[in-house]
């Protein structure tokens, strides 16, 4: 096999030459290289080192930066490109060509969320197909035969965007600061876990460092994907806010100085957060730099560790500029259509309802939508709570018969022709994902005489005028629903729902809930039930049904299922509510899966938990969409950015490449 075989096969594996034992020599710097030799496949193609890239192209590299940086370099306030890279940069060949620097990108955002992983960096990530792993902030990774011990090794001479540098001292204080700090996180890092023990950290020395668990854990490099809240915390900047560093008493102090009541709500809720904390270091391609109530704006990161095939820094873009204005509505709508905006994707306008509005205005205006391998959607997925604190309303929510009458009164195709134009699926649950469906689905499709049947065997008798439907203890029969006033979709689904339960007595009130508000209402059970939009993910290594809490409910603050059922687990029976014997089920397979060296087995407990969820119908999605057609996920660019990838793009906007995207002159 030559060279360029070579190269190729181990950058497609996502394997770096240290991987495989092979010594990486460092990469010559000396030839100065247009590049007018270029052009972009329409992916983007990683190489893990120079090494790798030289060997796969027979090319060397010379570094250059930006302008902006090269006049700070003159001036004496930032080192030389070459000493703030590390010594193995990752080498990106661009979709397209090569870029150019400079510029502004417009994105709008949440104001209570900075819509920003396409900003942020993960330990491993994945081409733009998602079909493999590529190692990224970790430049290598390596398991023994059971994979119970894994040897990673970070990039040399990798900095944070202040220049201090990145090594496993920011590792180990991560680890020990954070993930297994019992204050902040009790139950230590699911992902660090396996039969319930988190691994133990074993630093090497200042680029190596070891996790030990207590079994076999094939899937832990999908998991660090997205390993950590933010990607990485630097131990010179968080330290002064931890109690264990800078003293509890000081720690306590910063915090109510920042208006926040404890240190640990300091560090949780703001600290840690690349979108929310312009001081914190970061090793993403662009650092926020300032925020207000309307408006984040990002800069490039000095120090950022990759370069293009002809030896750039990236990223080629300036500054991020991050309009708070929220997501979903007419204003988000009318700045795309006006080409007011730079990037935008299918939920920020609205999705489906609004794809006509844009293809349209797509033909007279000055941006185009790109198919995305989209992931399934579940809008208006109903979830009941199960620890109701009235007992007669918790013993019909946990009745199965109770839950597949509502089914069955729920008439999806009226649903799917009214709101997504006939382009989704009938479903039952959000169970698909990539496997196949479950193989019996019989309460997806409408039939209002077999839910009033069900509904006269609970004793859910009708009133004397038969409009509605009383509880066995002679109250109305009526639900009180939430759901978040934003999610425009969410809102009109239940709108119609409550028509629809009507017919079979039923009385649905619908309470549309600001964020906050929804919040409050879904932490103190204030509901009876409760709408919301699922996504299940394809196409990323790190997305297994087992993983979904949407499916196996193991978050004890989310809304997924129950979060009296993951309070039971996570205190070991102690809080919360006993679940039924099929989700216990969900747990021991959940469990099991990341533990399981055999792909096919794994495969079989993926299959085993549609089933039994499906079949315990614990939620209801009665419309799934359909996938990798543009009505139903699309990214919008303007035609101004360069490098845009072929399509169908990745269901993730995080592995879309960003640091590649220019802005044309």
């Amino acid at each position: 096999m030559d060279r360029l075989a070579v190269g190729l096969t181990l950058m497609i594996a996502g394997l770096p030459l240290w991987a495989t034992g092979q010594e990486e020599p460092q990469a010559a710097t000396a030839v100065n290289l247009s590049a007018d030799w270029f052009n972009g496949s329409g992916v983007p193609v990683q190489y893990n080192s120079p090494a790798a890239f030289e060997a796969a192209t027979g090319r060397t590299l010379d570094y250059r930066e930006a302008p902006v940086l090269a006049a700070m370099v003159a001036a004496g306030d930032l080192p030389p490109v070459g000493e703030r890279l590390p010594r193995d940069p990752i080498v990106i060949a661009p979709a397209r060509q090569i870029g150019v620097y400079g510029g502004t990108m417009v994105i709008p955002g949440d104001p209570g969320w900075i819509n920003d992983e396409y900003l942020r960096q993960w330990a491993l990530t994945v081409p733009v197909n998602g079909e493999s792993l590529l190692n990224n902030v970790f430049a290598a990774y390596e398991p023994n035969d059971d994979a119970s011990l894994y040897t990673i090794r970070l990039r040399d001479r990798l900095h944070w965007s202040d220049g201090a540098p990145f090594t496993t001292e920011d590792i180990r204080f991560w680890f020990d600061r954070d993930a297994a700090n019992p204050e902040l996180n009790p139950d230590g890092i699911g992902n660090l876990k396996t039969g319930g023990v988190m691994a133990e950290l074993r630093v090497i020395d200042d680029l190596t460092f070891q996790f030990q668990f207590a079994g076999s854990y094939p899937t832990f490099p999908n998991n660090m994907m997205r390993w950590f809240p933010d990607s990485f915390l630097a131990a010179h900047y968080m330290g002064q806010f931890h109690p264990d560093v800078a003293g509890r008493d000081e720690a306590e102090s910063a915090a109510r100085e920042a208006g926040f009541t404890t240190w640990m709500a300091y560090w949780q809720e703001f600290l840690i957060w690349s979108n929310f904390n312009p001081e914190l270091p970061v090793i993403h391609p662009w650092k926020l730099d300032r925020k207000s109530d309307t408006l984040g704006v990002f800069q490039r990161n000095p120090y950022y560790y990759k370069v293009d095939a002809a030896g750039n820094q990236l990223p080629y873009v300036d500054t991020i500029r991050v309009p708070l204005m929220g997501m979903g509505g007419d204003a988000y709508l009318l700045q795309g259509i006006a080409g007011e905006i730079d990037f935008g994707l299918h939920w920020d306008f609205g999705d489906i309802k609004n794809f006509s509005v844009l293809r349209k205005a797509e033909q007279e205006g000055d941006f185009k939508l790109y198919a995305a391998m989209s992931p399934i959607i579940y809008h208006g997925t109903v979830y009941f709570n199960f620890a109701h604190e009235e007992a007669e309303r918790r013993a019909l929510y946990n009745d199965v018969n109770f839950r597949r009458a509502i089914a069955l009164a729920i008439d999806g195709q009226e649903i799917n022709d009214l709101l997504f134009r006939g382009q989704y699926t009938l479903s039952q649950t959000p169970v698909a994902g990539d496997l196949v469906h479950p193989a019996s689905e019989p309460y997806k499709e409408f039939d209002v005489d077999a839910a009033n049947r069900l509904l006269d065997e609970l004793g859910l008798a009708w009133n004397r005028n038969r409009t509605a439907r009383t509880f066995p203890s002679g109250k109305p029969l009526e639900l009180f629903g939430i759901v978040e006033s934003d999610k425009t979709t969410d809102v009109a689904m239940s709108e119609i729902y409550k028509e629809q339960l009507k017919k079979v007595g039923v009385e649905f009130l619908i309470r549309p809930y600001a964020g906050e508000v929804f919040g409050e209402k879904l932490t103190t059970g204030d509901y009876d039930l409760l709408v919301a939009y699922v996504d299940i993910g394809r196409g990323i290594p790190s997305f297994s049904i087992a993983r979904f809490p949407h499916v196996v409910p193991t978050n004890p603050a989310g809304y997924h299922v129950t979060t009296a059922w993951a309070r039971w687990l996570h205190s070991g029976g102690s809080e919360g509510m006993e679940p039924p014997a099929g989700v216990k089920r969900l747990y021991e397979l959940a469990e099991e899966y990341p533990r399981t060296l055999s792909h096919e087995r794994r495969r079989q407990i993926e299959q085993e938990i549609v089933a039994i969820f499906s079949a315990g119908l614990w939620s209801i999605s009665p419309l799934e969409s359909q996938v990798d057609i543009p009505q139903v996920a699309f990214y919008y660019f303007h035609n101004r950015v360069g490098n845009v990838p072929a399509e169908p793009l990745s269901a993730e906007a995080s592995y879309l490449f960003f640091d590649t995207l220019f802005l044309r002159r």
